[in-house]
């Protein structure tokens, strides 16, 4: 079982030595969460901020399971949020409210 779509990054929790557990919400498939392998890369380290908007392809073995994510930055907009202290505010808050009312 695979799909691939484009979302917002919302959360990323450091998952074991070299892994994370991340959180993002897409246009097909809402909020899923997976984790990502090699996140001490040079690459996968700016790509993992929050805020950002990747393309992901997850793939596991049933749709219920967690599941690995492959990741691509589509749009960082974790810089635009770094420079301004009120919208990574409102950023921080949108994001709570995603990740606990979906």
């Amino acid at each position: 079982m695979d799909w691939l779509d484009e979302g917002i990054l919302l959360s990323n929790k450091a998952y074991g030595e070299n892994s994370a557990l991340i959180t993002i919400f897409t246009s097909k498939k809402g909020l899923h969460s997976g984790i990502v392998k090699g996140t001490k890369s040079k690459h996968l380290i700016a790509t993992l901020q929050p805020s950002n908007q990747v393309s992901v392809r997850w793939y596991g073995r049933l749709e219920e399971h967690l599941g690995n994510f492959k990741i691509e930055l589509s749009n960082n907009r974790a810089a635009i949020f770094m420079t301004d202290k009120l919208l990574l505010a409102g950023y921080n808050a949108v994001a709570a409210i995603c990740l606990s009312m979906l």
